[in-house]
């Protein structure tokens, strides 16, 4: 999953844990709900601090294609934005 959303121009971060953090930008939220309304389930991280990130664990391979499936059709054009507003933040280290 890490590879076909790096595909999608996205970061994910590494992980040795059942899901993936990646930051979405500002639209985070707004484009996590059109994930919902495709019957995908991820969540939004605002509740936790990061208004930019969404969490998505991984599922069974039928799952997991599901929500790739949807993230090739409404990522970058989430709810109307263009694919600059969907870019996702970059962060410098140190």
């Amino acid at each position: 999953m890490h590879v076909a959303m790096e595909a999608l121009g996205l970061q994910p971060v590494p992980s040795e844990t059942n899901f993936i953090f990646v930051e979405l930008g500002p639209i985070a939220k707004e484009f996590s709900d059109e994930l919902l309304h495709a019957g995908i389930i991820v969540r939004p991280l605002g509740w936790m601090g990061f208004p930019n990130a969404m969490r998505v664990s991984v599922g069974t391979p039928e799952e997991n294609t599901a929500f790739l499936a949807a993230m090739n059709r409404l990522w970058p054009g989430a709810a109307g934005k263009t694919a600059a507003a969907c870019e996702p933040v970059k962060r410098s280290v140190g």
